[in-house]
C-alpha cells in the first residue's frame, strides 16, 4: 500500500464508480461457442482436482492400512520365530 495515497471511504467509492464507468463493466459479449468452450475447461479443471485429491486420500488410506496389517504379520513372524527357537533349544526365555 503506498504511503503517499490516503484510501479513504470516499476515495474508494470513486475507485468503484470509475471501474463501473468502463464500457466492458457489465457487457461481456461471448458467443455460446465461447461460453462451452469454458465450462469445458471448467469441468476438465474441476476433474483433474478431484482426481488428484481421490488419489491422494484413498493412496494415504490404503497405505496406513497396509502398514497396519504389515506390522501385525513382522510381530506375529518375529514372535512365531522366538517360539520356534526356543522349542527347539536354540535360545532360553
Amino acid at each position: 500500500m503506498r504511503e503517499d495515497i490516503t484510501y479513504t471511504p470516499e476515495r474508494r467509492s470513486n475507485i468503484q464508480q470509475d471501474f463501473s464507468l468502463c464500457p466492458h463493466y457489465n457487457s461481456h459479449e461471448m458467443t455460446e461457442e465461447q461460453m462451452v468452450i469454458i465450462a469445458k475447461k471448467a469441468v476438465e479443471l474441476a476433474k483433474e482436482d478431484m482426481y488428484e485429491f481421490v488419489k491422494k486420500e484413498f493412496s494415504a488410506e490404503l497405505g496406513s492400512s497396509i502398514l497396519s496389517k504389515l506390522s501385525y504379520m513382522v510381530g506375529a513372524s518375529v514372535l512365531g520365530v522366538f517360539m520356534w527357537l526356543s522349542a527347539h533349544g536354540l535360545i532360553k526365555l
